[in-house]
């Protein structure tokens, strides 16, 4: 064992041998490093090292990185978020999410109700410890306040013994404790004024929708309502179009009718859901109908690959049948649970509770839903007629079993969806199923489907303090093996499209699967990217999704350090399509036509896929004829990269073999194949046509990236075009032209096409503009619950057909924007992406071309250290991207572990099962904790239910 596992399992004599051991490792390490061993004044002892470090623990004598990180804490501030309330905890008042009540003074714990600066007025601030924050006692109020809850009573400040008041012009602050004016009572969540006067304007304390998210404590006037004693209250989460939330109560008339609209999530775009990639859960209401929610279950193997089949959903009744509902819910990133209350919309009273997880064990993939009873009379003899009823609605005709048990207060059930399929990885007989998954119960559920979980987040590690960034980044990486682990991942996923428009075949190969696994390489995390390789590996897709599918294999291949994949799998596609393409030999160049002696492309058969000049830009509509560099650039990749690999793993002979004349293949890349059409505003479509119409895919673009034919930082003289000026011509032309607000068509401005300029920025120097990108990306065109769909709308909000891959490519843009390999030039990039503005940024075990794993810390606006490792040893050369130290001399520990090798070029050796830092000469650091950054408290739970979501224009 490690010697931090033998100290856990408390054996002595094993701990004292793990020790002796590892420092004979830490020697070997030493010795086989090109150097003597560092001093002893630089020994650091870090087996105690608190924190996940993929391969356990390193050898002593050499010091690494400690990894601070409470992931249940860290994700629980990115949970998805349906309901807030106000709650009164350790003598403060907060406004925070109803699922966090927790006592006051931990950062991010909400905002607190406490008295400004001129100590007169009174404001929301952060639940941080400062004086600003204040305590509040509740003291006996005059007369009667609205009803229920701890009653009337007056909210004194423990500093001042002041009294909150109503300061005028929609604001409070601290007065006299009057007899009037200071009375309020707490109801439903909600602090509420009442005077005991039933004229009097009531108010509540809320956030204030025109101002900052921690500004405004009391209801606008336009939500203000007159209450009365006795009066029925109505209380409703609103949250407006700017993410500051406000709390409106009203007054429901003695008819009982409630005119305000409804906010339970009733569709695709705002619902909750959990999944295991296999099953998928969507929660909301009806349509139509805000009584009833729905509890819709999918399959991804139903119509995988085709048109998606529906299966069918639950009904969740209440006992209270025609009362509208008011829903709080929790989506857990941690563990991929959901949690929710469902209330009386008209009486605040809560009908029941439940909870829903989808078990991550796929030999026992069973969605397992607990609803509790909340009532008080649960002992009447009638209360199992009470209990919370599931029914289920078949819409399609899969298979459907589930088996529930009833106790005093609650019901629980377990459901599965049957699919088409009997061999490894399907459903099967889903009575069978249900059966063994009750057999093994609850718990036992759930403690698998936990662990799994708890082990998938660890393997790597981002932190950036854009906070709705980050919690997009880890939305994200929740979504993806939530959606789809068995299957290539198509458009739906496991969350689609029972009730819901589909428009689309669940695989588009022009550009959408591809895009799909941008995220995988990048993020260590297995689970996302076997899908696709056995898809790969079995043949299936790769015609269909030619050498740019391909290329996903390979990177992934590449991240992974799988030279076995690359030479026994990659090698002899890419050689298949390329023959297709380009032929075996001149003689016989394939889809290739000799003109003058160049070489070129799809003459009158090639295609830019979906672009189409609509109304008003027909006049524009131009037909390509040849040379299209969607085409070129697939081709121009699928030629480097079979020679790149036919010489790495010494494959000439086997090329020969296939027919192939190598030096045909070297002929055309170097010098006969047609280079890429373009003009004064770059790259064009192909060349008979240029660039003029709003056109959302990048296919046009693909050289830049994501095959990377050209690269930005190739100083080699080609006699080509300036690279730079062609390549930002290009992108600044397709951004005007598709995703210029002031045409009205700015529709083609979609999901993918923002995160394929981050990363084309990102890679090109423009590190500004690809942060503006991806932010606009996630405050555009992601839904409410962090997905993405496109037609909004139509003639309903339903038809919004799911699009997975544009909301998982930008998580994978910011991946390219911490760490980018030019193809080119084999050097890595670190922080090449990020603008200065992001002072602080971490992250852990993320995988670069070549299969090394990096670690690092910047701090306030420095790199303070890098840490490279690699499970098989290699070498690796970087740059890292910052004015300052990082341009002189660095220092690398183990010593002579490092060397420079150009302009700010430096190559590191890494030996097997050992590790380098690398840090500047100057600034040698004595924090090597990667852990968290801070948080802008205003944008955590930036997903749930923010808003209705209008037209995305």
């Amino acid at each position: 064992p490690t010697p931090r596992e033998a100290f856990l399992e408390g054996s002595r004599s094993s701990f004292r041998a793990s020790r002796v051991c590892w420092a004979l490792g830490a020697l070997a390490c030493l010795v086989l490093a090109p150097s003597v061993a560092p001093r002893l004044d630089r020994i650091f002892i870090s087996f105690m090292s608190p924190g996940p470090i993929a391969g356990g623990d390193y050898p002593l004598g050499q010091r690494d990185v400690v990894v601070d990180v409470d992931w249940a804490d860290f994700l629980a501030g990115h949970d998805l978020m349906w309901a807030w309330e106000w709650s009164a905890a350790d003598g403060y008042l907060l406004q925070l999410a109803s699922a966090d009540l927790q006592s006051c003074g931990a950062t991010g714990g909400g905002c607190c109700l406490s008295a400004l600066p001129s100590g007169t007025a009174v404001g929301l601030a952060f639940c941080v410890a400062s004086a600003s924050v204040q305590r509040w006692r509740l003291a006996p109020a005059f007369g009667a306040g609205v009803g229920g809850g701890v009653g009337g009573a007056r909210l004194l400040s423990a500093a001042t013994g002041a009294c909150l008041v109503d300061s005028g012009g929609g604001a409070v602050g601290l007065g006299a404790c009057s007899s009037a004016g200071s009375v309020w009572s707490y109801r439903s969540g909600l602090f509420l004024r009442a005077d005991g006067n039933a004229s009097a304007e009531g108010q509540c304390l809320s956030i204030d929708s025109g101002r900052p998210f921690c500004d405004g404590t009391i209801c606008p006037k336009s939500l203000a309502h007159t209450f009365h004693d006795g009066m029925p209250l109505v209380s409703r989460t609103y949250q407006n179009g700017d993410r500051s939330q406000l709390f409106s109560v009203r007054a429901v008339s003695s008819g009982g009718t409630d005119v305000q609209e409804n906010l339970v999530p009733y569709v695709w775009s705002s619902s909750a859901y959990v999944g295991n990639g296999l099953l998928g859960v969507r929660v909301h209401s009806e349509e139509g109908d805000s009584t009833v929610l729905r509890l819709v279950i999918d399959n991804i193997r139903l119509g995988a690959g085709k048109m998606r089949k529906p299966t069918g959903y639950f009904r969740l009744l209440t006992r209270a049948p025609g009362t509208q509902l008011h829903v709080a819910m929790r989506q857990h990133l941690y563990n991929a649970s959901l949690h929710g209350t469902v209330a009386d919309s008209s009486t605040g009273q809560v009908l029941l509770s439940f909870s829903i997880f989808v078990c991550a064990d796929l030999s026992l993939p069973v969605v397992v839903i607990r609803a509790d009873e909340e009532h008080q009379q649960l002992q009447q003899q009638d209360a199992l007629h009470q209990l919370p009823q599931l029914e289920w609605v078949s819409t399609g005709s899969s298979e459907f079993a589930w088996v529930n048990e009833t106790f005093a207060n609650s019901v629980l059930v377990y459901a599965v969806v049957g699919d088409d399929c009997d061999g490894p990885g399907c459903v099967g007989d889903p009575h069978i199923v249900v059966r063994r998954a009750a057999g093994v119960g609850q718990d036992a559920l759930w403690s698998r489907h936990a662990q799994w979980w708890a082990e998938y987040w660890p393997q790597s590690f981002v932190s950036v303090p854009v906070t709705r960034v980050e919690g997009f980044y880890y939305t994200q990486m929740y979504r993806f093996p939530s959606s789809d682990r068995v299957l290539l991942h198509g458009l739906m996923g496991a969350f689609g499209p029972t009730e819901n428009f589909n428009l689309w075949r669940d695989y588009v190969w022009d550009m959408n699967e591809q895009v799909m696994y941008w995220i995988a390489p990048a993020s260590n995390r297995p689970e996302l990217s076997r899908p696709m390789q056995r898809f790969i590996e079995q043949g299936d897709g790769v015609a269909a999704g030619g050498l740019w599918m391909v290329h996903d294999y390979v990177k992934q291949a590449r991240f992974e350090g799988r030279d076995d994949l690359l030479q026994d799998e990659a090698w002899r596609r890419i050689v298949d399509l390329v023959v297709d393409e380009a032929g075996m030999r001149e003689e016989q160049p394939g889809k290739l036509t000799s003109i003058n002696g160049t070489y070129h492309y799809g003459v009158n058969t090639c295609n830019s896929p979906e672009y189409v000049c609509f109304p008003p830009f027909e006049h524009l509509a131009c037909d390509t004829k040849m040379d299209c560099n969607f085409g070129l650039a697939q081709l121009r990749w699928g030629l480097s990269t079979a020679l790149t690999l036919t010489d790495q793993f010494d494959l000439s002979a086997n090329l020969t073999a296939c027919g192939v004349d190598i030096e045909w293949w070297r002929d055309l890349i170097s010098q006969k194949l047609v280079w890429y059409p373009h003009d004064e505003s770059g790259f064009r479509l192909d060349a008979n046509c240029e660039f003029r119409c709003p056109h959302r895919h990048f296919s046009h673009l693909l050289q830049i990236y994501d095959l990377e034919t050209v690269d930005y930082y190739d100083e080699t003289p080609s006699g080509k075009p300036l690279l730079k000026s062609l390549m930002h011509d290009s992108l600044d032309t397709w951004y005007r032209i598709t995703c210029n607000r002031s045409n009205w068509f700015n529709e083609e401005c979609r999901g993918f096409t923002q995160c394929g300029l981050a990363s084309m920025n990102a890679v090109s120097g423009r590190a500004d503009a690809a942060a503006g990108n991806l932010t606009s990306l996630i405050d555009s065109v992601i839904t409410p619950n962090g997905m993405y769909g496109e037609l909004v709308y139509f003639t309903h909000p339903n038809m919004f057909a799911p699009v997975a891959e544009s909301a998982y490519c930008g998580a994978a843009s910011l991946h390219t924007m911490l760490l980018h390999t030019s193809p080119q030039t084999g050097v890595l990039r670190i922080f090449g992406g990020l603008p200065q503005s992001w002072r602080d940024v971490s992250f852990h075990q993320l995988r670069v071309d070549g299969g090394a794993l990096l670690s690092a810390a910047r701090r306030e606006g420095r790199t303070r250290f890098i840490r490279f490792s690699h499970s098989k040893g290699a070498s690796l050369r970087f740059i890292v991207v910052e004015d300052g130290a990082w341009q002189h001399e660095l220092v690398g520990e183990p010593a002579g572990a490092l060397n420079m090798v150009g302009d700010r070029i430096w190559e590191v050796n890494l030996r097997r099962g050992c590790h380098v830092l690398v840090y500047p000469k100057s600034h040698r650091p004595s924090d090597l904790t990667i852990s968290p950054v801070a948080r802008n408290v205003t944008e955590q739970h930036w997903f749930g239910y923010r808003w209705e979501m209008g037209p995305m224009l």
